[in-house]
């Protein structure tokens, strides 16, 4: 089985994390003394974020839906930009854990098998699962929505 390499490196998330963090941080000791910044902490990093993520070729969804998070008076106070770097990072770092949970969620154990296949199941589950008579008879849970 090919290990995929992720494209944000270990470097890179220890330089950009403290940048998120900050700005964070700047958003809530402006809560704190009742000011406002009025988007323009938003307006500067979801250009740049959704920029170097696309250039990186990751997925920006999560950091997408954090960034409109940010424009909710007081959920946006919250470190809501740093968790969303962070949960992205995470995402590039393990790929496949996070496609299993996709289709867990979305489809059940059957989906989380048919995205998976025979091999990957059996090295993290260690048995071959007894509901499925025979691994080509297991579809997504697309598939199993356009049969009904």
């Amino acid at each position: 089985m090919e290990k995929s390499k992720p494209k944000i490196s270990l470097v890179e998330i220890v330089f950009i994390t403290p940048l998120f963090m900050l700005n964070d941080a700047i958003g809530v000791v402006l809560l704190l003394f009742g000011l406002d910044d009025f988007f323009i902490l938003d307006i500067i990093r979801f250009p740049l974020s959704q920029v170097y993520l696309r250039l990186k070729g990751v997925r920006g969804t999560v950091m997408l839906i954090t960034n409109i998070l940010e424009t909710i008076p007081y959920i946006g106070a919250l470190p809501n930009a740093t968790i969303g770097w962070l949960i992205t990072c995470w995402i590039d770092h393990h790929p496949k854990l996070f496609k299993t949970m996709v289709a867990v969620s979305a489809g059940g154990p059957i989906a989380a098998i048919g995205a998976l296949g025979k091999k990957q199941i059996e090295q993290t589950v260690g048995v071959k699962p007894s509901f499925a008579k025979s691994y080509g008879e297991v579809k997504p849970a697309a598939q199993l929505s356009k049969l009904k």
